[in-house]
């Protein structure tokens, strides 16, 4: 099989986007320093037929194949898809740089990126990279409680020489502590795949979310947002169900609660999708019908976000697209977003016929 290939075939129009958002990164880097970064970002990703190895932004990358097998509390790592991590850095690196021109902590030691769930350390290295670029010595933190995911991590940075840039800590988010206010920019990546409780203990803890896939993100915000600088910034990728109780994306909606005062600028990346289409796709025929039952009486579509958390006091919500074009999206195979749950639905299925 060959691998997976994705360059936009005319940047330009979602640069000029990009750009609307970080003025304040203009004026502090220059326009054409940015302009420049920007123009990298959009260039040619690739990853593996088995989305093991990843090749973007001048870096190399490695995880689990997505047909890993690995027998441990844990589980297997994330692997990678071309919709995702390099995607998301690509829209979301930019609010970053922002952040880091604005946010003000207090602190002298403050983290200037903290990559919450750094598993194979894609994200940590992507901001290493961009660090360097901009000539920044802000402190990059990555976190995660799998030792095997912390293996992948150091690795991939000593791969790419930044083995001395990122700050690597094996716990729970929730059991560190970062000060109020000592964190200019943070990365989160909940895990969100859907299925009943009962089952969780049969998929990798990267892809357990709740019944509704949005716990984790829950007790990530609000086990980070006290620690973020004022104007510091959030960024995110988390699948949402959502509705017209929600006007959208659940959520989007929780976040006046999550993140009170906070805007957040957003993109539903691939339009809303009927949840029960979606849940079809991957639990077919009477495959955990009750489940599905209660979440089709509860939502109507399901939502793939990514977008940054302001920490302005203004608790605007702006919505916007991107300008990318061909994109892989909802579809069934692995790299898309039924694909990759399917996979995941298929080791519970496996493991309850064993059982």
């Amino acid at each position: 099989m060959q691998d997976s290939l994705y360059k936009p075939s005319e940047p330009e129009e979602n640069i000029e986007l990009l750009l609307f958002y970080v003025p304040q990164a203009q004026k502090h880097f220059g326009i054409e320093k940015v302009r420049q970064f920007l123009f990298e970002l959009h260039g040619e990703y690739r990853i593996s037929h088995d989305g093991s190895l990843m090749q973007a932004f001048g870096v190399s990358l490695k995880t689990d194949p997505a047909n890993a097998v690995i027998k441990s509390e844990h589980g297997k790592i994330a692997y990678y898809m071309l919709n995702e991590q390099p995607l998301t850095w690509t829209l979301l690196a930019p609010f970053v740089l922002e952040g880091l021109v604005l946010a003000k902590t207090n602190s002298r030691d403050g983290v200037g990126f903290l990559d919450i769930g750094t598993g194979s350390g894609v994200y940590a290295v992507f901001a290493a990279k961009m660090f360097e670029f901009f000539g920044l010595e802000d402190s990059i933190v990555g976190i995660d409680v799998n030792p095997r995911a912390l293996e992948f991590a150091k690795r991939n940075l000593e791969k790419n020489d930044l083995v001395e840039r990122v700050e690597l800590i094996s716990e729970w988010f929730e059991n560190t502590t970062f000060p109020a206010g000592s964190v200019k920019t943070v990365g989160i990546w909940p895990p969100y795949h859907p299925c009943d409780a009962q089952y969780q203990q049969f998929i990798p803890r990267h892809a357990w979310g709740g019944e509704d896939m949005q716990e984790v993100w829950r007790s990530q915000i609000q086990g980070c947002y006290p620690a973020l600088a004022d104007n510091g910034v959030l960024i995110f990728n988390q699948q949402s169900p959502g509705g017209s109780d929600w006007r959208g994306a659940q959520a989007i909606a929780e976040l006046d609660h999550l993140a009170p005062g906070a805007s957040v600028i957003f993109m539903d990346l691939f339009g809303p999708y009927s949840i029960t289409k979606f849940l079809d796709a991957i639990y077919p025929n009477n495959d955990q019908a009750d489940y599905r039952l209660r979440m089709e009486k509860k939502y109507t579509t399901i939502h793939y976000l990514v977008g940054a958390i302001v920490k302005d006091g203004l608790g605007r919500k702006i919505k916007f697209s991107h300008k990318l074009d061909n994109l892989p999206g909802w579809g069934n195979d692995p790299g898309s977003r039924i694909g990759c749950h399917r996979g995941i639905a298929d080791l519970i299925r496996t493991a309850v016929s064993l059982k």
